[in-house]
């Protein structure tokens, strides 16, 4: 696991972020005081993403299609979907980030995602967790965090324990 936390402060705009990268995974919690209006440019990954806004609001656009975003929302982007980003400038933006393959999940986990992963029209998209339930999603997140403190070998275990949970409790 290789784990990175940036402070930039420039111009009035302050970013934090911590990630971790190990090989099946990345994990990233990012703050931004005063973001700016668009965070990314259009782009995709070879791997599956989920982002969680914790704070903030805006648009998150996938294959085209835009989504409100707000404190709550999980999106859900499938390997080779190109999406953006556009951020209300004038509030804090903080999210969480988690790019992996299916390999970093335990097998039982595979199936129950995909199944997350559907949508009727068969496309990527968005899922708002209310207040109750970001409560419960939270705290999962943070124990992303610890990662960085274990040897490689077991993070790497954690953090397909960790995958496989969160697949589960969404």
């Amino acid at each position: 696991m290789i784990g990175k936390c940036v402070v930039k402060e420039e111009k009035g705009y302050m970013h934090k972020s911590h990630s971790y990268f190990g090989e099946k995974f990345s994990f990233t919690h990012s703050y931004d005081k005063q973001p700016p209006d668009s965070l990314d440019n259009r782009h995709c990954h070879d791997v599956y993403e989920i982002l969680y806004v914790m704070e903030g609001v805006g648009r998150f656009i996938v294959e085209g299609t835009s989504f409100d975003i707000k404190a709550g929302t999980l999106m859900r982007i499938r390997p080779f979907e190109y999406h953006s980003l556009e951020i209300d400038s004038q509030q804090p933006y903080e999210r969480y980030v988690i790019h992996f393959s299916l390999s970093s999940l335990v097998d039982d986990a595979v199936n129950l995602f995909l199944k997350f992963m559907e949508n009727t029209d068969g496309s990527s998209g968005k899922i708002y967790i209310p207040g109750t339930l970001s409560q419960n999603v939270l705290p999962l997140l943070e124990r992303f965090g610890t990662i960085e403190t274990l040897p490689r070998s077991e993070g790497e275990l954690y953090a397909r324990m960790l995958m496989s949970e969160l697949i589960l409790f969404l």
